[in-house]
């Protein structure tokens, strides 16, 4: 199974482009468990210990981030291995931001939430022309490192998991 067989189901080739790229990068078990989701359609289930706030080390399992998170099932997998990989080199920094989007929320993005950004944008864009065109220039940036990725892409999806 290849990548390209995983995200050809996917609506925008932006969101084809970034998924192959996660999934070219993820760990030999997280390319294991997603090529195994493929062929049962059922997702499996893995598991991550982290050390909570007050000490504690909490369980999460990619069930839970399913059911609990409302993550989809490839997100969920993608986010145990981003987890274990932030806690296997050691980097807090990364493991407090991917848990915090846990604890926020920030992987859903309701539609109430979309039509408010679109509101504030308009403002900005309106009545604040240097903050619109640093955003325009963050956006510039950003679509320059899709480009790069892109330049792999065809590659990374021809590859075996």
């Amino acid at each position: 199974m290849k990548i390209k067989d995983i995200i050809n189901l996917l609506s925008t080739a932006k969101e084809r482009v970034y998924l192959a790229y996660r999934i070219y990068n993820s760990s030999p078990e997280i390319k294991a468990a997603i090529k195994e989701y493929k062929e049962f359609e059922e997702l499996p289930v893995l598991t991550v210990r982290v050390k909570n706030s007050v000490g504690n080390y909490v369980d999460i399992t990619s069930k839970e981030l399913k059911v609990l998170y409302g993550f989809k099932d490839l997100q969920a997998l993608l986010m145990i291995g981003d987890i274990k990989k932030a806690q296997a080199d050691g980097n807090m920094e990364e493991l407090d931001a991917l848990l915090s989007v846990l604890v926020n929320g920030q992987h859903v993005v309701k539609d109430e939430t979309r039509r408010s950004i679109d509101v504030i944008k308009d403002n900005i864009r309106k009545n604040n022309p240097g903050v619109w065109n640093e955003y325009q220039k963050i956006c510039e940036r950003e679509a320059q490192k899709l480009k790069d990725i892109e330049t792999n892409y065809e590659q990374m999806i021809e590859t075996e998991l």
